[in-house]
């Protein structure tokens, strides 16, 4: 039943999970004019006094708290209002929370980072997530990822919503372990350097796990010396990448090996032990000439390196947008369009480019391939287009580690663009010959 209820008599709650009430002044205009359409839902203050007020059919002369309609209040606080119409429950500390919550989640009113105060405010109450998924209706799955948003940087997080942040920017910067880095690229989230800075930090972690396992690989087998170069014979090198992998060469039981890392850069270099090897004119030992690399080409080692991380990193996510993107119909004059321009050229389809964004489609139907992706017609054919195009090998690196101004990834570049792709600095720095990798050579 609703009743009216003095304005002074009511509170608002003090764990209310929206923290920010946001512009007033509208709502307190309309509701000068109209008065207040929509009924607040409040619990006593005194629930046992309350109770047997209502018992003994006695007017309750205590306090108030809202539940819902907290907005509504303060602007009828502004409005000048002297009471406002109320629905009274009873409702213990758990369910009340719950109640705000979801509440303001139906509205979209909840920022992220306050829906997932409002979750651990309940846990710490001492609820589970289970008893949370029954009392709000969010799956435990949603629970659990709103959850981890408090192990962000607060500030970091505010920031990000403001710029408009989605679950899934969320989701994926959890794919970063280490929670400084996060923090880090969670400057970045809402923009368009995101993608960018999260797939850097993914990879470094991926390659310093490989490094870790390649250093344990050669302690196996070799010996670490940092003057290796100068003493040894040079037998070969490792580039350390996210996939990057050591084998034991077969002749370690014969041969000493010897090692020589910088942490923090892209190659090993291993040596072996030249007096171990014997000539076979006169059977004595002779040391060889080793193919010592000089800094200077351990340094373009690197430069080349790093390029074409840097080539394989963009073209991951040119291929990562075009599998998420939801085409629009209105943008199948600009795909067919790019189509044709490529079969005019003797365009063919990338197998291996369709599979990184479709996944292996081998002798499936259509029909197959679309419950197996979820994809569209729009998007299977856009797919097929990109994939015509655009291959791993596509970058704006010459033979020589130059910039090279290629004419087709512009174009694919055009084409992602007018699709909504957004280019971080350090992209368009590869695209146009600024980066730094580019002049360091």
């Amino acid at each position: 039943m609703i009743t009216n209820i003095d304005i002074a008599r009511l509170r608002p709650h003090a764990n209310n999970p929206r923290m920010n009430l946001g512009d007033l002044s509208e709502l307190s205009d309309s509701i000068k004019v109209r008065g207040v359409l929509q009924n607040l839902t409040v619990v006593p203050v005194d629930v046992d006094d309350y109770n047997k007020k209502i018992a003994s059919k006695k007017a309750y002369k205590g306090d108030y708290t809202i539940i819902i309609g907290h907005r509504r209040h303060a602007a009828a606080k502004l409005a000048e209002l002297d009471v406002l119409p109320c629905i009274v429950v009873i409702m213990d500390e758990k369910t009340q929370i719950a109640t705000m919550l979801l509440e303001n989640i139906q509205r979209n009113d909840l920022t992220y980072y306050e829906q997932a105060q409002g979750i651990q405010l309940i846990l710490d109450m001492g609820e589970t997530e289970t008893g949370i998924s029954e009392l709000t209706g969010l799956s435990k799955q949603t629970i659990k990822k709103r959850v981890k948003l408090l192990s962000l940087n607060a500030e970091g997080v505010k920031q990000a919503d403001e710029r408009g942040a989605t679950l899934n920017d969320y989701d994926e910067l959890f794919k970063i372990k280490d929670e400084s880095k996060r923090n880090e690229v969670l400057k970045h989230v809402g923009t368009s350097e995101f993608d960018m800075k999260k797939k850097q930090a993914i990879d470094n972690e991926k390659t310093e796990a490989a490094r870790i396992k390649i250093i344990e690989t050669l302690e196996t087998f070799a010996t670490k010396d940092i003057n290796a170069a100068r003493k040894y014979k040079y037998h070969s090198s490792i580039q350390i990448g996210p996939n990057s992998k050591c084998h034991v060469p077969g002749d370690a039981g014969d041969v000493k090996y010897y090692y020589d890392t910088t942490d923090g850069f892209s190659w090993i270099y291993l040596y072996t032990d030249s007096t171990n090897e014997k000539s076979k004119s006169t059977g004595k030992q002779q040391v060889k000439k080793t193919s010592e690399k000089t800094q200077k080409e351990k340094d373009e080692d690197e430069r080349k390196a790093n390029l074409d991380k840097l080539s394989e990193q963009v073209y991951e996510l040119r291929s990562e947008f075009i599998k998420n993107i939801n085409p629009k119909k209105e943008q199948i004059t600009d795909i067919v369009s790019f189509l044709l321009k490529f079969l005019i050229n003797d365009g063919y389809i990338n197998e291996g480019t369709l599979e990184d964004i479709v996944g292996d489609c081998g002798e499936f139907t259509y029909d197959e391939v679309v419950a197996k992706t979820k994809f569209s017609p729009l998007h299977i054919l856009l797919s097929i287009v990109y994939s015509i195009a655009d291959e791993c090998d596509n970058s704006f690196i010459a033979h020589d580690y130059k910039h090279d101004d290629d004419e087709q990834l512009n174009d694919i570049y055009d084409f992602l663009e007018t699709l909504g792709y957004q280019m971080s600095t350090e992209e368009k720095q590869y695209r146009d010959g600024t980066h730094e990798l580019f002049i360091k050579q």
